[in-house]
């Protein structure tokens, strides 16, 4: 993807994008707030797992949970947050929701200890990111360096396997599990009684292979337009996948 030509779509596309309008509602008293996999929200929204936080600013994820605190919406923590696991957990309020993205570990060990010490901590829902196995050609990820004046990521930190002395892509490869399949979500059901929520879900089919796998929720993602030009957006997705679910399961 060097062009750059799907992230270039995804910035695009929400601005030529139309939705019909509705009419004769009561507005008197508005009532934004939902719930997400069974927790309370003041909107309809959530803070999306982003790597690198302190990259914007040097509290990084610890100011979007202190953030989602105040305004009482949902925080998904970023596996390769630039702040700890424990440091994020401990910026949130006493009883505030916040959900875990994960990058599935070549070793299930792993894995299994990072996910259920999230739940341990009380992270309720699991998002799991499922189309990245392999990183597309991200030219300015090979540039940058993961580790920079404390900004890099500390992914399940304390694990030899996850090469930090190189530059960003290579450094998720260096432990992602590109194995990972369809066969393994039983599996990850049986390790947590978090709901499971497949990230990144880019065509019908998969949406019905992800129902059928029992999970509770999935997104509709393109990984940014960073993974494969001309990949279509989960905004162009949308109503091809919500035909074939039949809203029978959640989706993001």
């Amino acid at each position: 993807n060097d062009d750059h030509v799907q992230h270039h779509e995804n910035t695009t596309q929400p601005a030529n994008t139309t939705q019909p309008s509705r009419i004769l509602r009561d507005v008197t008293a508005v009532d934004w707030s939902t719930t997400i996999l069974g927790q309370r929200s003041s909107l309809s929204v959530y803070i999306s797992a982003t790597a690198l936080g302190k990259l914007g600013n040097l509290d990084g994820e610890l100011n979007s949970a202190r953030a989602a605190g105040k305004h009482g919406i949902i925080q998904v923590i970023p596996t390769l947050a630039s702040s700890s696991f424990s440091e994020i957990v401990d910026a949130a309020q006493a009883g505030q929701p916040l959900f875990l993205e994960l990058y599935v570990n070549r070793d299930r060990n792993v894995t299994r200890e990072y996910v259920q010490h999230a739940e341990r901590r009380g992270v309720s829902g699991l998002f799991i990111t499922v189309d990245a196995p392999q990183l597309g050609r991200r030219e300015k990820d090979i540039r940058m360096k993961f580790v920079d004046d404390g900004v890099g990521a500390k992914v399940q930190e304390g694990h030899s396997d996850v090469k930090t002395d190189q530059s960003i892509a290579r450094a998720i490869r260096s432990f992602i599990d590109p194995s990972l399949a369809w066969k393994d979500i039983p599996w990850f059901r049986n390790i947590t009684k978090m709901p499971i929520v497949l990230q990144g879900v880019a065509s019908p089919y998969d949406a019905i292979l992800a129902l059928e796998a029992g999970v509770q929720g999935i997104v509709l993602d393109n990984h940014g337009g960073r993974q494969r030009d001309n990949a279509r957006s989960g905004l162009e997705n949308l109503v091809d996948i919500v035909a074939a679910h039949k809203t029978r399961q959640l989706i993001y």
